[in-house]
């Protein structure tokens, strides 16, 4: 049987119904009407496998639902792929930040004098108060102050420095 005429008739009668079932699953109307005309080119090709004219239209109907399901499975998968990537590359960017300031921080620490980084890593990093340091450290209790104070107004500079070097804003 030739299948142009009956094929023709069903897109021109029927040709909103299709494009509104695609739009339907899809919600695009670029995509819907590529789903329109590759449902067309498949319906030419696979002409051969539909028997009666009477399910010409479901059998197009069909073949726009398959179609548009398949551009929505498609499109599932590729935003999974991209919010992956993404999340990835946040992570990557996010991991790459923290260890760019975890360098920094560890790179002004060395330019303090050993005792200015123990009385920062025990009073700053660790939380001990000023009375224990000084009690750890057999000094006082002003000698923790002055060492705080001195290596906290020399990582000042080195921030001011560095600052300045990157171009960063406070």
């Amino acid at each position: 049987m030739d299948w142009q005429k009956p094929i023709s008739d069903q897109i021109s009668q029927n040709g909103r119904l299709f494009f509104n079932l695609a739009y339907g699953i899809l919600g695009k109307m670029g995509e819907a009407e590529d789903v329109c005309q590759t449902a067309i080119l498949l319906a030419w090709q696979e002409r051969a496998q539909l028997r009666d004219s009477a399910s010409l239209k479901a059998w197009l109907a069909r073949i726009v639902l398959n179609e548009s399901l398949r551009v929505q499975r498609r499109r599932t998968v590729e935003n999974r792929y991209m919010e992956a990537a993404s999340r990835e590359r946040q992570l990557s960017d996010a991991s790459r930040d923290q260890i760019e300031i975890e360098d920094s921080v560890s790179a002004a620490l060395e330019q303090l004098t050993e005792q200015q980084r123990i009385v920062v890593a025990l009073r700053i990093m660790q939380g001990i108060s000023g009375k224990e340091v000084a009690k750890i450290l057999g000094i006082s209790d002003t000698t923790v102050s002055r060492l705080l104070h001195a290596a906290i107004q020399r990582l000042r500079e080195i921030m001011q420095d560095w600052r300045e070097t990157t171009g960063e804003t406070a």
